[in-house]
């Protein structure tokens, strides 16, 4: 490989990460100056990798039994199955706040399941989950109250995974009777912006700043995300100088397509599987959309108005918020066709 590949190119002189104090997870890096065009390819391939492709714990299934005083044992058959007179909120509920709960865990286990017990009246938090083999970052995160004398007894698997599964797609766990499957959110970080500003070397302004900000669960500090994002990227990228041999074998340049995925729609790609919770809907929207089995962007996006409205529980109102919060990130419903036109471009692109 020829040793002046990089002379006349302008390589960033460093990486600025700069800390918030009141917030130790979220960090800002500005990495400047860079070459024209240089800034969006790093940081839509950067923002990507952070959101889908990073490790971390998350409650896969549950298992909730529960006895009032003076009654039998009993147990929940399905999320849709309540407490009936034990416990203040439905099942729905109680699963999206155990969804919330971040795990650091002690161990080197991908997998395990943990019990505990609670008696009531009381009002428990994510701390009851707590034991030698974990810290809970968000201990003090409500989960549901007991309303009256008695005993709830959960079983709660963690598990260790990347980006988002949700409850459907375990299908091992299916057909076990009074195991819930949860959708899991594994990725430890949840959010990542960037924007890309004009930079100087000395009298010459033709060049670029990114900054990124970065904002974690609380298992992962911002510094730590971005390096393990980085090392995963540089894996795919070595590969293209240790193992391509021939470059007529690989490529063949006629026969890539003319058109190509813009930077919007690049962007509509990277989120269609990640999960709504983002979104911050109220619970009600929450429950609607859980009953509905609408989970991702993807289940939303390509749902009509028409189709959300006429949810059982919805409203006009219910509707106009979710609009509303599509609006904010530039999305909308009835998005089924364009996303279909996307990712037949890009699989031809990738081909």
């Amino acid at each position: 490989m020829d040793k002046n590949i990089l002379q006349h190119l302008q390589l960033p002189s460093n990486i600025v990460f700069e800390r918030n104090e009141e917030d130790i997870f979220y960090g800002r890096f500005v990495m400047k100056p860079l070459e024209k065009g240089y800034a969006i390819t790093i940081g839509n391939s950067l923002r990507r990798v952070l959101l889908s492709s990073l490790h971390g714990y998350a409650i896969s299934s549950i298992k909730i039994e529960y006895q009032a005083k003076g009654e039998k044992r009993n147990f929940v058959k399905s999320e849709f199955d309540n407490i009936p007179n034990i416990i203040l909120e439905d099942t729905l509920t109680i699963i999206s706040n155990l969804k919330k709960v971040r795990f650091k865990l002690n161990t080197e286990s991908h997998k395990k399941t943990y019990n505990v017990e609670i008696s009531g009246p009381s009002e428990v938090t994510a701390k009851v989950l707590s034991n030698s083999d974990m810290n809970i970052v968000n201990p003090d995160d409500y989960l549901f109250t007991i309303t009256k004398e008695g005993k709830i007894f959960l079983e709660y698997t963690v598990e260790w995974g990347k980006g988002f599964v949700a409850a459907e797609k375990k299908l091992d766990l299916l057909d076990k009777i009074g195991i819930i499957p949860i959708d899991s959110i594994f990725s430890p970080v949840k959010k990542v912006n960037f924007q890309i500003e004009a930079a100087r070397v000395e009298n010459i302004t033709d060049y670029e700043a990114l900054i990124m900000d970065v904002w974690t669960d609380g298992t992962i500090k911002p510094k730590e995300a971005v390096e393990q994002a980085s090392y995963i990227l540089i894996q795919y990228f070595s590969k293209f100088i240790t193992s391509v041999k021939d470059e007529k074998e690989i490529f063949d340049i006629e026969s890539i397509s003319d058109e190509s995925i813009n930077d919007k729609d690049a962007k509509l790609l990277q989120i269609l599987d990640q999960s709504l919770d983002v979104l911050e809907f109220t619970e009600r929207i929450k429950n609607c959309f859980n009953s509905a089995n609408i989970k991702t962007f993807r289940d939303l996006l390509t749902k009509t108005d028409s189709e959300i409205e006429n949810l059982k529980n919805f409203g006009k109102k219910s509707l106009e918020t979710v609009v509303d919060k599509l609006k904010e990130k530039g999305l909308s419903l009835n998005m089924k066709e364009e996303i279909e036109r996307i990712e037949k471009l890009y699989k031809k692109n990738t081909e």
